[in-house]
């Protein structure tokens, strides 16, 4: 007796999923926007082996190949295109060679990023005027926009010792997607009051670049130049000397407490994120005084006096 058997049609659609999923070269072809100037990345996330081009078209150049390669297997491949070719109005598209097939997209709109000026106020989140564009295994395309969410950046920083601004406190939130995407200059710009940084920089207000540091869930800061803080006085200066020690930090210097409000400090970026955007912060150094400590910057301390 012969027994036929029929699978469930939801059955039937999954299979039909896993197995496409297995035939598709690829997952994705992300890229950056074009710019005039700098590098427009593409993120790929192949499955197997194959080969590819891109092609621009503005009014200059007709479907010119601006990029190439061919993943040897499956994963995440990073590649870069100069915008050597690249005009004030663009169209890309992209051919995909597996074997002996080749599939073409249709082209699709990228017009060219330029940066504005952005304040964060409030840890108020920044979304790029300008998006990820994406070439899907199914021959269509989408584009998706960045969020940016920031910690600390509401406009008064207490830091945990009254002397000391921890870079590290402040972060800006990226999605694990967008990562790839994402970079900035950053800087911390903080007045010189009194000369106190003197030894750092002799300008009226003083630059301390940054670099990024990656978490888990975005990044954060630290010092990009090597920095040195007086153990005593805590004054800072750039080279070494006797008495200073290496440090991670900015400090501002002992017994002034009453000064600090004149402290005015700004988060500077730089060719932030995707649209390339000048993007500031301004805060307020609010420190509480030492519970114990010296008598200047503390609510309790001991006083020797003479008979």
């Amino acid at each position: 007796m012969k027994i036929l058997m029929i699978l469930p049609l939801t059955l039937v659609m999954f299979v039909s999923r896993l197995n496409k999923g297995k035939t598709d070269p690829f997952d994705y072809f992300s890229f950056s926007p074009l710019y005039l100037n700098g590098q427009t990345k593409l993120i790929l996330k192949a499955n197997r082996a194959f080969t590819f081009i891109v092609y621009i078209t503005n009014d200059m150049y007709t479907e010119r190949a601006i990029l190439s390669g061919g993943p040897t297997k499956g994963g995440t491949y990073t590649y870069t295109y100069d915008n050597s070719y690249t005009r004030s109005t663009n169209k890309i598209s992209i051919s995909i060679k597996v074997g002996t097939k080749t599939t073409k997209s249709s082209k699709i709109a990228m017009n060219i990023v330029s940066g504005k000026s952005e304040k964060i106020v409030d840890n108020k989140p920044i979304t790029t005027d300008r998006g990820i564009t994406t070439y899907n295994p199914d021959n269509t395309w989408s584009t998706r926009q960045i969020t940016f969410n920031f910690l600390n950046f509401d406009g008064l920083y207490t830091p945990d010792y009254y002397h000391k601004i921890k870079v590290g406190d402040f972060a800006i939130k990226v999605a694990q997607a967008d990562k790839p995407f994402f970079s900035c200059i950053p800087s911390l710009v903080v007045k010189n009051v009194n000369g106190v940084f003197n030894d750092v920089a002799k300008t009226s207000n003083v630059e301390f670049p940054l670099e990024l540091y990656e978490f888990d869930e975005g990044y954060t800061f630290r010092l990009k130049d090597d920095l040195y803080v007086h153990m005593e006085t805590l004054l800072l200066s750039k080279t070494s000397k006797p008495g200073y020690v290496k440090t991670k930090h900015i400090y501002l210097p002992r017994n002034e407490m009453r000064n600090q409000s004149k402290y005015k400090a700004y988060f500077a970026f730089t060719n932030f994120g995707i649209d390339k955007d000048t993007v500031t912060h301004q805060f307020e150094f609010r420190a509480l005084r030492n519970i114990v400590g010296d008598c200047s910057n503390s609510m309790y301390c001991i006083q020797q006096e003479w008979l």
